[in-house]
């Protein structure tokens, strides 16, 4: 067992907690992988909020992992998670993903996947580790693409978990995702490398099935 995970299909969660869905509109949902639904955000104010809960006030050592499909305009950086005043998962406008803490968090870490851009209209999972002594890792469709080591792991923060905005940056531009999300993931624990690949195509045979 690698620890304990909570699973948001982004409607609802592995715990029950509720996820709530800013402007949803009648075109949020959409085809996904395996033929599952993802969730659609337009950019603008389409958004996720997870209450706080203390499932998810993870300290030291996490895993972040979901799939994305990037519809972006590249006009803009665009946001996958933040924790507030703890971490979050960032996309540039060249496509380019980025684990880092939250502005003013200390110890600060930044990690960034330099080697693979994330394709336009193409579903591409992500994962992004951190073991409790401060060791990072994004994979890329299962495969290692950047690691790094920092001197501690994510702080702990008793904050909400917003899917899809940067909740710290708002009011102001909250850097919205454009495209879908499916299957996001938060374990408290970090996962190896065979795990990662494990449960992407665990989930990946569950989801056709």
């Amino acid at each position: 067992d690698a620890g304990a995970s909570l699973t948001f299909s982004l409607a609802s969660t592995s715990s029950g907690i509720q996820a709530n869905i800013a402007n949803a509109g009648s075109q949020v949902w959409g085809p996904a992988v395996g033929g599952h639904s993802g969730l659609s955000f337009n950019g603008v104010n389409q958004t996720v909020t997870v209450p706080k809960n203390p499932a998810l006030d993870v300290s030291g050592a996490v895993t972040i992992s979901t799939w994305v499909y990037r519809q972006d305009d590249g006009s803009d950086w665009r946001n996958i998670v933040d924790k507030p005043s703890s971490f979050l998962i960032e996309m540039s406008p060249g496509g380019i993903f980025r684990f880092r803490a939250e502005n003013g968090v200390s110890p600060y870490f930044s990690i960034t996947n330099t080697s693979q851009q994330i394709p336009l209209n193409q579903w591409t999972h992500i994962t992004a580790t951190m073991t409790a002594n401060g060791l990072a890792t994004l994979y890329q469709n299962g495969n290692q693409v950047s690691q790094q080591q920092f001197s501690s792991g994510v702080t702990y923060a008793n904050s909400d978990v917003a899917i899809g905005w940067l909740a710290s940056q708002s009011p102001g531009n909250p850097d919205t995702w454009m495209g879908k999300m499916h299957d996001f993931q938060i374990w408290d624990t970090a996962l190896n490398t065979q795990q990662v690949r494990d449960w992407l195509f665990d989930g990946e045979q569950e989801n056709a099935d």
